[in-house]
């Protein structure tokens, strides 16, 4: 009796692997494999009542290709994640811990991959626009 449970606790916990979603396997192996996202297309501008934000990030090596168009309330940049994007496994943060921008993707689950690109000072003048390149790579 102990030998029939322990041949199907086995085959249950074999079958749970086997039926585990294809696109999340691959997923979950892509952003352990990725080592940097190429952006292009970065934009920041605000007006009276509202910012856009507009990016696309190339996750490299793969070339997993993802767009980010956002809008928030105010006539400033916050701080808080903010984002639109065409893969729901990823998001795009804008924050300023110590003074200087930072802009940081998370790309993936169960762990994501996170890529960091600290902006030169003056790229945000008043904190309402963006002066800075629209092409960089954050690793």
């Amino acid at each position: 009796m102990k030998f029939t449970a322990i041949i199907t606790g086995t085959a249950a916990l074999f079958s749970g692997l086997a039926t585990a979603s294809p696109v999340e396997a691959q997923n979950n192996g892509l952003a352990a494999r990725a080592t940097s996202a190429d952006i292009t297309g970065f934009s920041v501008t605000c007006g009276a009542t509202s910012c856009s934000y507009l990016a696309t990030a190339t996750i490299q090596p793969e070339n997993i290709v993802i767009n980010f168009n956002a809008t928030t309330t105010g006539s400033t940049i916050p701080s808080g994640v903010f984002y639109t994007s065409s893969d729901p496994l990823a998001a795009l943060r804008i924050n300023r811990p110590l003074g200087n921008y930072r802009l940081i993707i998370t790309y993936g689950v169960a762990p994501p991959a996170e890529f960091d690109y600290f902006f030169p000072a003056g790229s945000f003048p008043g904190n309402a626009g963006y002066t800075g390149a629209s092409s960089f790579t954050a690793s």
